[in-house]
């Protein structure tokens, strides 16, 4: 049965439901109309019975007996056909005294009272099911039986009179069921016409209108997405206009650079220093598309999956040995204080590597030279944090914006391209963390990721 529903239509599924379910509760009207009609028949046949075999005791049976007889049998005869009833009349020792000159002689003697079921065998050899009531009157016990069968046509004639007036009604029923189906589900076809008709850059929310109730989770649920695509696609618009933007800068000093180093080519000392700096343009370049990449697929990303231990200690100390040698050429010290190796911790180690490596290479490009730099960690929180001379009030609100770097800052050569702090946010949010920023004691900027 549940393959014969897979990939039907809504319609199609309710009507032939509804229609089985009619049609179960169909029949299971007309075998209880039946069970009563057979209840109704049996006991009209059974107090006919009665009333017939009281009717013979009242009657002088001993005078003029075949004279009663008779004249009851006439009258019988115009209300029903021979099969309605039978009598036989009989002493106490069983002897036949009288009968209906049909079936009634066939009725075996048995001196009880009240009804019983027997089995009557004709001369012919047939044998029908016959229900017999017993009076005793006197010295003599009358009989009257009625066959089964007669009774069973009888009660089939009354249930097929209205078994054809259900047939009738049944296709008016299926067909009702469809009418009001495809009226139902017209609010279905209004909303699929709202989301088809849409333009691909419509965002506006579904009007729940002329909607049934049992609808409105469905809009909702639908409304909610609309809402964050329009979330995800204005900030891949705003995204891609921004890296446009902060591309041609490089692209246009590279272009400079380029044409400088052909002009310079008869000089060797100021062509080689302007193939450096074609160098510097394209590594800016490199590392500014490689962010971009990063913080594209970050940005895709809804949660994280396959996590695995997190090894704070190997995270910091690598991290910090790759960085040793930058530091050191700008006169820098990373200083590293671990008060507690958090335990039982679940993430991306690739990720938070990136974490640590953009916050410690952040404070290196952004303090002076000598500058100190500090890494902590405890069971609560990783810190990096730095003495230069911090981040305004102004520019911390802004800080994890993408693109946005603070261009006033004397201690930095303003060679950054705005991302470091971006994808750090969105590996802090995608590992359930908390990023806070804000100002040092040391007297620099300090990066809390609070676990």
């Amino acid at each position: 049965m549940r393959r014969f529903f897979e990939n039907r239509s809504l319609r199609f599924r309710l009507v032939i439901a509804l229609s089985l379910v009619s049609f179960v509760i169909w029949v299971l009207a007309m075998v209880v109309e039946w069970n009563k009609a057979r209840d109704e028949v049996d006991k009209l046949f059974d107090a006919q019975q009665v009333l017939f075999a009281e009717r013979l005791a009242s009657s002088d049976i001993f005078q003029g007996f075949h004279e009663v007889r008779h004249r009851g049998l006439r009258r019988g005869a115009k209300k029903v056909d021979d099969d309605a009833l039978a009598f036989a009349v009989y002493t106490e020792n069983g002897q036949l005294i009288t009968h209906d000159n049909r079936n009634g002689r066939y009725i075996p003697f048995a001196p009880k009272r009240g009804f019983s079921q027997v089995t009557i065998y004709e001369d012919d050899g047939d044998k029908d099911e016959w229900r017999i009531f017993w009076l005793k009157h006197r010295d003599i016990f009358i009989a009257v039986g009625q066959e089964l069968d007669y009774r069973d046509d009888l009660i089939n004639d009354i249930v097929f009179v209205q078994l054809w007036v259900w047939l009738a009604g049944l296709p008016l029923l299926i067909l009702a069921i469809l009418w009001v189906v495809n009226r139902e589900l017209r609010s279905l076809r209004l909303l699929k016409k709202q989301v088809t008709q849409r333009k691909p850059d419509d965002f506006s929310q579904i009007s729940k209108q002329n909607l049934p109730l049992e609808i409105f989770p469905l809009v909702d649920s639908l409304n909610n997405y609309l809402a964050r695509t329009q979330t995800m696609f204005n900030r891949e618009r705003r995204f891609t206009s921004d890296a446009a933007h902060e591309l041609r800068s490089p692209l246009a000093a590279l272009r400079i650079q380029t044409e400088l180093a052909q002009l310079t080519m008869d000089d060797p000392k100021e062509h080689s220093q302007a193939l450096g700096n074609i160098t510097q343009s394209i590594d800016r370049i490199a590392l500014l598309i490689e962010q971009l990449l990063t913080l594209s697929r970050l940005e895709n990303l809804v949660e994280l999956d396959e996590l695995e231990p997190i090894d704070w200690q190997r995270l910091i100390e690598s991290n910090v040995a790759q960085l040793y040698l930058q530091a050191e050429q700008k006169g820098s010290e990373i200083e590293v204080e671990v008060e507690h190796y958090p335990q039982n911790q679940q993430g991306k180690s690739m990720l938070l590597s990136l974490v640590l490596r953009n916050l410690i290479e952040n404070a290196i490009n952004y303090t002076p030279e000598g500058s100190l730099i500090r890494v902590s960690l405890s069971e609560q929180k990783l810190v990096v944090e730095d003495n230069g001379t911090g981040v305004s009030e102004a520019d911390l609100a802004k800080l994890g914006q993408p693109f946005y770097r603070p261009v006033d800052r004397p201690d930095s050569d303003n060679k950054g391209s705005g991302l470091g702090i971006s994808i750090v946010k969105r590996i802090v949010e995608l590992h359930r963390f908390k990023l806070n920023l804000s100002a040092s004691e040391l007297g620099g900027l300090k990066v809390e990721v609070i676990f």
